[in-house]
């Protein structure tokens, strides 16, 4: 794991998987015993539902392992993992789908950029200075959109696939490692 993702961040997100998980292992559980005892064929399928069901969960809230090298310290990195959906010279949409992992990782220390979601997510921290450091997690499908100042340059295209805290979205037009 990345230095920045701290210990309590990380066991929040498992808690929250593991919480969402409970079901799915209760409908496999159950599906076995009934299984078990009456021997119909279609309890194999809830079985197999549930099972499904549950390495989805465990695929959704995955914590990539990001290593925050020195040209993207002072970039903005991408916040979540995506599509680029759309762009202009004062903002970028990022679309995350049901299958994108729910990290939702900080973009960068400066206080210019703002981003606002089309579906509320979990936050950890509000006030992150490091980024790509881990603060928090969204499941589902939703839309970040994130508004820039013109002093800064954009480093993606409208298709792009991006992942939380790896792929740089905006540098600024003054940095001399461009």
């Amino acid at each position: 794991m990345n230095d920045q993702d701290s210990i309590s961040n990380i066991s929040r997100i498992q808690k929250a998987k593991f919480k969402r998980a409970l079901i799915p292992i209760l409908i496999v559980i159950i599906s076995f015993i009934l299984n078990g005892l009456y021997n119909y064929e279609i309890i194999k399928y809830f079985a197999l539902s549930g099972l499904i069901w549950y390495l989805w969960i465990f695929f959704q809230f995955k914590i990539n392992k990001i290593f925050i090298s020195e040209d993207k310290k002072n970039a903005v990195l991408s916040p979540i993992s995506g599509k680029v959906i759309d762009l202009n010279e004062a903002n970028i949409k990022i679309k995350k789908s049901i299958f994108n992992t729910a990290e939702i990782r900080c973009s960068s220390g400066d206080e210019k950029i703002s981003i606002q979601w089309s579906k509320k997510p979990v936050i950890f921290e509000m006030n992150c200075n490091d980024a790509g450091k881990l603060i928090g997690y969204i499941t589902g499908t939703t839309i970040f959109e994130i508004n820039f100042p013109s002093d800064y340059k954009l480093n993606v295209v409208c298709g792009q696939k991006i992942t939380a805290g790896e792929e740089i979205l905006l540098k600024r037009e003054d940095d001399e490692t461009t």
